[in-house]
């Protein structure tokens, strides 16, 4: 494997109704995978995180392989080979020098990044897309082509808990800030919310047309949604219930999103990254760059990190 660093410079448009200005400049640099011909093509990035204190990414892809970068020069900081199939999520934990893999072989993999070695091997009995850390980094939620979400407990041996939900498969799932609430979405298009501490469903509803593929909360406590319906949504709790604002709909499918303080990050089909203002629930800018479909993004503390089908990272940062 060769890694090569570039630096470009990305022209923003900032849209504001009807017209275009050019916005401050991001500084997008490129990470880009080349494969000996022994290794066969470079992977398609399915999932990314991001580390920021150990100046870490991590890539998964459908090579069954996870791959670690320093944040600052795009080199290689080496391999975690413990999958059979394609790798679908990866995250670090918030809490420990700890790393959670998922994919198509069933299994969950928590990992030690000192030494890069297994810390915890976990069969789940179905192909896991999507995992979140509890904000104390204490458990694990992990979901896929399954009715079931499982909560997995980090501090001891205890067995899994799993929760039922009429989602079909589950594609997304998401902590709330405080770690009370665990939001999931699924094939149908409904997303369902649990009390952690009474297992309780505080809230179920049809949020999308299709299947629901990305969640996060607020740190206010919203949470936003997306789907393979070209919609985004934004449910919040109010003193008589729960609301629901959507934002327009766009032509391209979205295929990832990330939030960065009062905005949301989503890329998609379209190859292009657009950046939507929470309050205003507007579109504000549109990057340029991937030459292939933006299929993973993750905040960063200075910006975030794309991944895409063009088979390449960019760390964004202005």
């Amino acid at each position: 494997m060769v890694c090569r660093f570039f630096s470009t410079i990305v022209t923003i448009l900032i849209l504001t109704n009807s017209m275009i200005a050019v916005a401050e400049d991001w500084t997008s640099r490129v990470i880009r995978f080349q494969n000996s011909e022994s290794e066969g093509p470079a992977p398609v990035v399915s999932g990314l995180s991001a580390w920021s204190e150990g100046h870490t990414i991590a890539s998964a892809g459908d090579d069954h392989v996870v791959r670690l970068w320093d944040m600052l020069s795009g080199e290689p900081r080496g391999l975690l080979k413990g999958h059979h199939d394609w790798v679908r999520s990866v995250v670090f934990s918030p809490t420990r020098e700890e790393i959670a893999t998922g994919g198509n072989d069933r299994t969950v993999v928590l990992w030690d990044l000192a030494t890069r070695t297994v810390k915890r091997r976990m069969s789940l009995g179905f192909a896991v897309v999507d995992l979140a850390f509890s904000p104390d980094g204490l458990q694990l939620a992990a979901i896929g082509h399954s009715e079931e979400l499982a909560l997995i407990s980090l501090e001891s041996e205890m067995p899994i808990v799993r929760f039922q939900c009429p989602c079909r498969a589950m594609y997304a799932v998401a902590f709330s800030p405080n770690g009370q609430l665990l939001a999931v979405g699924g094939r149908n298009g409904m997303t369902q919310i649990w009390n952690l501490a009474s297992q309780e469903v505080v809230d179920s509803h049809k949020s999308h047309r299709g299947r629901v593929l990305h969640l996060a909360f607020t740190q206010d406590g919203r949470l936003v949604s997306c789907g393979d319906d070209r919609r985004m949504c934004i449910r919040r709790r109010t003193d008589t219930g729960w609301e629901t604002n959507s934002l327009p709909t766009r032509t391209a499918k979205y295929l990832a999103f990330t939030l960065l303080e009062n905005q949301i990050v989503v890329g998609g089909t379209d190859n292009n990254i657009r950046v939507w203002d929470l309050e205003s629930l507007r579109e504000v800018e549109v990057l340029t760059g991937h030459t292939g479909s933006v299929s993973a993004l993750q905040a960063t503390n200075k910006g975030f990190i794309s991944g895409s089908f063009d088979t390449t990272l960019r760390v964004w940062t202005r």
